[in-house]
């Protein structure tokens, strides 16, 4: 691992002991990405996060009619597959590069950690990663919806679906 890929890493967990940084450097794995290769397929059971630190990715879904369609495009420094590798499901996309991207590989095992101390420090770690990346999603699709329907359209159909919605904090 580089120390810039090292220094990326610090800053998506924070800080952590040495017993957790010597543990998770052993695990972590540096992939590279020609542009047009599938870094991860809709529909496969999910062996890591991937934290993109080099390049673009396109995330895209399967359609009907078996075309990709584009979801989003995404730049470093971003966590994904955090919502298949937590709760144990298939990746609902699939993510190809665009350029030379580089990606490291966080086992998702290691979010299930045993009875090591370490292992459950990191653990704990890795899940607060998790959950602030699933939060910035959600806040980015409510500001997308916002978008797209009206401000009290769109709050009213929530409230109603959910029982209560708040706005996305503007930025």
């Amino acid at each position: 691992m580089t120390p810039e890929h090292e220094r990326l890493v610090r800053e998506l967990l924070g800080p952590m002991g040495p017993a957790e940084a010597e543990l998770l450097s052993r695990h972590l794995v540096d992939r590279r990405y020609p542009p047009g290769f599938a870094v991860f397929h809709e529909g496969l059971a999910p062996r890591d996060l991937l934290l993109l630190v080099e390049g673009r990715l396109r995330l895209s879904k399967l359609r009907p009619d078996k075309r990709q369609e584009r979801i989003a495009m995404v730049e470093p420094v971003a966590l994904l597959g955090i919502a298949a590798a937590v709760g144990g499901f298939p990746y609902p996309t699939t993510a190809m590069a665009l350029e030379p991207s580089t990606c490291l590989a966080i086992p998702a095992a290691l979010l299930r950690p045993g009875a090591e101390p370490v292992a459950c420090s990191l653990a704990l770690q890795l899940t607060r990663a998790c959950l602030r990346g699933m939060n910035a999603q959600l806040r980015a699709a409510n500001a997308r919806l916002l978008g797209l329907a009206g401000e009290r359209e769109l709050v009213a159909s929530l409230s109603l679906d959910l029982g209560a919605w708040s706005l996305p904090e503007r930025a």
